[in-house]
């Protein structure tokens, strides 16, 4: 501008000459002004960054943090809890299934016990018919009785003992089916509601723990790619804040142009009293016109271009510089909030948040975890519903254990009857041959009634057998009983 005013010099007067002094205070004060205002408005932004950057580490770290969480150790012992956890389920499921099979085992026991306590009938039957050919024989003998009506009262015996102890084993064996059966009903309609429900349940907890390990596998990734993201994150910021610096140089440079363009104006002399065009505005006021004593002639515009072409060159350079720097901060801005975006979509990701109405992976899951605890629970009720019936069944068992050595006793009873009386029939001769006959029949019957006995045994000690199983297969190895 000072150039091409003094290339338009030759065409005017001196006397009409602009006051180059006054036009280079005005420019002082445009660059004072614009060095001042702009240090506000840096220091400002400096504020912000600072702001920024530690809300930036904040969010940074807390990513981290849940990202730790879904891969961490703690993760890691959490999955393989619940992997046992379903183990257990799992077991639990197939034992229930077993129980059903084991009571209904011991229930066609149970009715098989009824049907060779029934068989007790004939024998009894049998008894009481030797009991009157006696009566009958020891009438035809009269006087001669020779043991008849002894041997007549012992067999009556026999059959009331075994008739009483048979009743009760069949009485015992009847309310214990009947127990199993009823217990058997409401075991397999539970088992079959439960069974169904936690299955359904255990089904969608192991499609969440698959989904949870490939969630474990995403977050140990992700976290590398957050720890990536931050530090180019901090490079960026490093940037903004080093692109900041030339503000403080800006400035600098802008100071020293307006003391060098003071100089200047020194050496253009003193201002001359004139009317200023109130007209002219923008760059043009530099030509105003003012009357002058001839200071501001040749000599001193000459002295005044050097300076002001050199001050020239560093405001361009200086503008350059500033606004390379400012494309540098938003450049490097941008590329944080981008950064920042693409770390909150990872977490929305991870966390499975991506919509409103997504519903939370970690929130189904705990749900999921929820209802499983429930089945468990049901499960432990079942446990305990078994444990009661084993109870009961062992303990019935060992009552008709009871009863059945009773019944062997009557049966050696019998045996010492019927050998009894074979001897005493071997020492009447003749008249013994009837009693001898009849030892033989009873001899018989005891044989039967000990094949009966042995055989309604076996059943009971397999009922004990497989209850007895049953229950040390419902407990855990460290003793504890798996009803929860």
């Amino acid at each position: 501008m000072i150039i091409s005013a003094f290339k338009n010099w030759n065409n005017h007067s001196v006397t009409f000459m602009p006051s180059w002094r006054d036009r280079l205070l005005d420019a002082n004060r445009i660059l004072n002004a614009l060095a001042a205002s702009t240090e506000g408005e840096f220091i400002q932004l400096g504020e912000k960054l600072q702001e920024f950057y530690f809300r930036t580490r904040g969010l940074s770290d807390l990513s981290s943090e849940v990202a730790g969480c879904l891969s961490g150790e703690e993760l890691k012992q959490n999955m393989e809890g619940l992997q046992a956890v379903f183990a257990q389920v799992q077991e639990q499921d197939e034992l229930s299934g077993k129980g059903v099979s084991v009571l209904s085992s011991l229930l066609c026991r149970f009715e098989a016990i009824a049907t060779q306590l029934g068989r007790f009938d004939q024998t009894i039957r049998n008894l009481r018919v030797l009991c009157n050919f006696i009566r009958i024989e020891s009438s035809r003998l009269g006087d001669r009785d020779t043991g008849f009506t002894a041997l007549g009262e012992d067999v009556r015996k026999l059959a009331g003992n075994v008739t009483e102890k048979s009743a009760e084993l069949m009485n015992h064996s009847e309310n214990l089916a009947e127990m199993i059966r009823q217990g058997l009903k409401r075991m397999t309609d539970f088992e079959k509601k439960q069974q169904g429900h936690a299955r359904l349940i255990l089904d969608q907890a192991v499609q969440n723990l698959s989904a949870m390990t490939q969630r474990h596998q995403s977050s140990s990734e992700t976290l590398g790619e957050i720890a990536t993201r931050w530090k180019r994150i901090s490079q960026s910021i490093g940037e903004v804040v080093a692109s900041m610096q030339f503000h403080d140089i800006t400035r600098q440079r802008l100071e020293h142009v307006r003391d060098a363009l003071g100089d200047v104006g020194e050496k253009l002399g003193p201002e001359v009293s004139a009317k200023a065009d109130k007209n002219s505005s923008g760059p043009w006021r530099l030509f105003q016109k003012r009357a002058g004593n001839g200071s501001d002639g040749i000599t001193g515009l000459s002295d005044a271009i050097v300076p002001c072409q050199v001050q020239s060159v560093q405001l361009k350079d200086a503008d350059t510089d500033m606004l390379s720097a400012v494309g540098r901060i938003i450049e490097n801005l941008k590329r944080i909030g981008s950064e920042i975006t693409v770390m909150a979509g990872e977490m929305r990701s991870l966390a499975g948040a991506g919509s409103q109405k997504e519903e939370s992976f970690l929130s189904d899951l705990e749900k999921k975890f929820s209802l499983l605890a429930g089945a468990l629970a049901s499960y432990g009720e079942i446990n305990r519903e078994w444990s009661a019936s084993m109870e009961r069944v062992t303990a019935s068992a060992r009552d008709m254990t009871l009863y059945i050595r009773e019944i062997d006793r009557i049966g050696i009873q019998m045996r010492m009857i019927a050998l009894n009386a074979g001897i005493h029939a071997a020492h009447l001769g003749q008249e013994g041959a009837a009693l001898g006959i009849l030892a033989e029949s009873i001899s018989r019957l005891s044989n039967e009634t000990s094949r009966k006995i042995d055989e309604i045994s076996g059943t009971l000690r397999a009922v004990m057998d497989e209850a007895g199983s049953f229950a040390l297969h419902r407990t855990s190895p460290d003793g504890r009983n798996r009803s929860g």
